[in-house]
């Protein structure tokens, strides 16, 4: 839940302080929460020691379509960034508090985490992470429905983005407690010293996802347009929602098999 509210509400909150105080303010608001995290890492406490034994990394058809997953959540989340202010600045005419506070319906779902954590115990990663996926696909191509500069199509651009900061609430959870139930059922021994090198996976999935999105949403963008940059992003998410279906806690008809 807080990496998913800190990575959408970025833009919101560099657009608002952009607006109110200008470029420097910007840097200065990063700044400052960097020496804050700074101070809080430090005030840390660890009270568990790692092994000093070195664990081989053991692949599995699981923990990479959660890792997988992981990108494609990181590609779709951030595409946004490089392309949702300048559409809204183009289309709508709207300043940079306008291009900031748009995010706000992908970053409120983000609240959710609890629930869908809950929800992760109770009926397993694989059912939410494709339902997600799934359900954030006809948000992403129906963007490109947004063509004007009516009332209208202002919301109608904040009730599709709210759904996909819905669909993406129900998928970063269950992804990053898929990751580490396999660790705990491939590695039972050592779970707590691979923990750090599984984390260390799942960080690199999402930074990964994190780089290419706004890349890949600036060049679709430049390229085709608006419209291609949702239903691009909506293929993504469908075909993401295929591997969790298929893999995520195994392979599903050997699971079934086994049932």
């Amino acid at each position: 839940m807080a990496m998913s509210a800190g990575i959408l509400s970025s833009p919101m909150l560099g657009g608002l302080v952009y607006s109110a105080g200008g470029y420097y303010a910007v840097f200065s608001m990063c700044f400052g929460l960097i020496a804050v995290d700074t101070v809080m890492r430090l005030m840390a406490i660890d009270v568990k020691t790692a092994q000093a034994r070195q664990t081989k990394p053991q692949a599995s058809i699981s923990h990479l379509a959660a890792l997988w997953g992981t990108l494609a959540h990181g590609i779709v989340t951030t595409s946004f960034d490089s392309t949702l202010p300048l559409f809204v600045s183009e289309r709508f005419h709207w300043d940079s508090v306008g291009a900031g506070l748009i995010f706000l319906p992908l970053v409120s779902p983000s609240l959710l985490g609890p629930l869908v954590g809950a929800a992760c115990d109770r009926w397993g990663a694989r059912l939410l992470s494709s339902f997600g996926f799934l359900l954030a696909t006809p948000f992403f191509i129906c963007l490109r429905f947004v063509d004007g500069d009516s009332l209208s199509q202002k919301v109608i651009l904040c009730v599709l983005l709210a759904g996909v900061g819905i669909a993406m609430a129900l998928v970063l959870g269950p992804l990053m407690a898929e990751i580490t139930w396999v660790v705990e059922e491939v590695m039972p021994s050592s779970a707590q010293s691979s923990f750090a090198q599984t984390y260390g996976l799942y960080n690199m999935a999402f930074s990964g996802g994190a780089l290419l999105g706004p890349i890949l949403g600036g060049m679709i963008r430049d390229a085709a347009g608006w419209g291609t940059v949702g239903w691009t992003l909506g293929l993504i998410t469908f075909v993401t929602a295929i591997t969790q279906v298929l893999w995520t806690g195994g392979p599903v008809f050997k699971h079934r098999a086994s049932a």
